[in-house]
């Protein structure tokens, strides 16, 4: 169950990692204006076949120069890390998530803008939402993800998004909790 949570949540991460190069222009990378210590946090909730679960997402810019930027992404179960990667941006190409997941196809489904209100905070954000297909370890994943962006939080941008994959009667909901700098 642990190692189908992994790849539910690998799915949401790569959503997450789609949004800022489908919500900004395709010349602007979200990542240029980030510093050493700016993170991100978020929630996330996750109902799978009955069982509601629970974790954190952070992400936090470790190193930077003029030409990259890397971004450690923890996710946290129970307290404990059940996840932690590190990923090169290269800041002097518009931002292509694909480049890290060459397994993975992304539709467009439809775009607006929204306010929305997370934390106690109102946010005006632009929403997309698209289908994601992954091949994860020779299983077809696919799934239907909605992601309101503003950009008044860093890292991206991501205030929040909502993630279903039918197949394993799964959602699960990410809402920002917090971000600053170290």
């Amino acid at each position: 169950m642990l190692n189908v949570l992994k790849a539910c949540l690998g799915l949401a991460v790569l959503a997450v990692a789609f949004l800022p190069a489908n919500v900004r222009a395709a010349d602007e990378n979200p990542f240029k204006k980030a510093v050493v210590g700016d993170w991100v946090g978020y929630k996330n909730t996750t109902k799978m076949q009955g069982a509601d679960m629970a974790s954190e997402m952070k992400q936090t810019v470790t190193a930077k120069t003029e030409k990259t930027i890397t971004l450690k992404i923890e996710v946290i179960m129970n307290g404990a890390a059940v996840s932690t990667t590190e990923t090169v941006i290269e800041l002097d190409k518009p931002y292509d998530p694909t480049a890290t997941t060459p397994n993975s196809k992304v539709e467009k489904l439809g775009e607006g803008e929204e306010s929305i209100t997370v934390g106690g905070k109102t946010y005006a954000t632009k929403w997309v939402k698209m289908k994601i297909t992954m091949d994860n370890a020779g299983t077809k994943m696919e799934s239907e993800s909605k992601a309101w962006t503003s950009p008044d939080v860093p890292l991206g941008g991501l205030v929040k998004s909502e993630t279903v994959i039918k197949s394993m009667n799964m959602t699960t909901v990410m809402e920002m909790t917090g971000a600053g700098k170290k």
